[in-house]
């Protein structure tokens, strides 16, 4: 495509993507990463993310790997004697006071109309919006079929669909769900990102703004934060230097490119089902990500020493990863 070879290249029309003699080390690295993965997610049978490259837009329907959990009894709580709704695309939302449609609006996660019809009288449901029930003091959501204002229909209260579908922007905690833990969280949704990002710098076509619900003259800019969010984490939870890191990265990416076309030889069709994705990232924790983490130092050198031939390279760059003192 334009795009990959507009990278390939060097000749991006985003500037964050083309090389030159005033990009940082770290920069190089995530450009590396980030080439890598999309690479390799485009050369294997059909996934998630190479669906999210080629047809962004249709993942908003589709439970994206990493993505956070349900919206939790703590936030039902929070949101005591409100109404809940189903957008057409079964995202969930709430209305407050009387609890009926009143407001028209548009969905956070798809852009679906929610909320009263344009135009028409109050309690008025928007076409396909219909209702759930409403959120008792204990955070419990309870139906209240029949109800006058659903004049779209009811829908039965179905916990998975508290999950939202597509991309969530995440600025919050929300590190572990589904039982992946911290680091793995962390690195799926990166690699989540990734895709975007690159995405993201063909302004002109890309589409990584409307699934996102970022500015599109801001998109790229906040998905490379995004980037160097999870980055830093891994450092932290890891104990590992930025470098490292990108090794680490490397070798799982190395590993989806080894084991996704065995497990999957006729691809992913889609991610429709809550169980899918779950199922999805469970092999990929455990085919790619725990082969890596287990034991990462050893990993890295490997991959240092493939990297470079230098002794001289190779004994200070270890000394850099291991935090030693420079004077021994």
């Amino acid at each position: 495509s334009e795009l990959l070879s507009n990278l390939l290249m060097n000749s991006s029309p985003d500037a964050k993507f083309r090389l030159g003699p005033k990009r940082t080390l770290e920069d190089i690295q995530l450009i590396r990463v980030c080439l890598h993965w999309v690479s390799v997610v485009l050369s294997v049978p059909t996934n998630p993310f190479s669906k999210l490259f080629h047809a962004a837009q249709e993942m908003k329907k589709e439970y994206l790997p990493g993505m956070p959990e349900d919206s939790s009894a703590a936030l039902l709580k929070v949101m005591a004697g409100h109404g809940v709704w189903l957008c057409p695309n079964d995202h969930i939302y709430f209305v407050g006071n009387c609890t009926a449609t009143n407001a028209s609006g548009k969905c956070q996660q798809c852009g679906a109309d929610i909320g009263n019809a344009a135009g028409q009288k109050s309690h008025t449901a928007a076409a396909g919006n219909r209702r759930i029930g409403k959120i008792d003091k204990n955070g419990k959501i309870v139906p209240d079929n029949p109800y006058s204002g659903a004049t779209e229909g009811m829908a039965e209260y179905n916990p998975e669909k508290l999950a939202p579908k597509g991309y969530v922007v995440i600025d919050g905690s929300d590190d572990v769900c589904r039982g992946l833990q911290e680091v793995s969280v962390r690195i799926v949704r990166l690699l989540l990102n990734a895709v975007l990002y690159v995405h993201s710098t063909e302004e002109a076509t890309s589409e990584a703004h409307l699934v996102t619900q970022i500015e599109a003259g801001q998109c790229s800019k906040k998905l490379k934060a995004f980037l160097l969010k999870y980055i830093k984490e891994l450092r932290n939870n890891l104990k590992l230097s930025f470098e490292d890191v990108s090794y680490l990265l490397h070798c799982i990416i190395h590993n989806f490119y080894l084991h996704f076309p065995q497990k999957y030889p006729q691809g992913i069709a889609e991610l429709s089902q809550p169980k899918k994705r779950i199922a999805f990232e469970i092999w990929m924790v455990q085919a790619c990500i725990k082969p890596v983490t287990h034991n990462p130092r050893v990993l890295i050198a490997k991959v240092r020493q493939q990297v470079s031939e230098s002794p001289l390279i190779l004994k200070w760059s270890k000394r850099f990863s291991d935090e030693l003192d420079l004077q021994s």
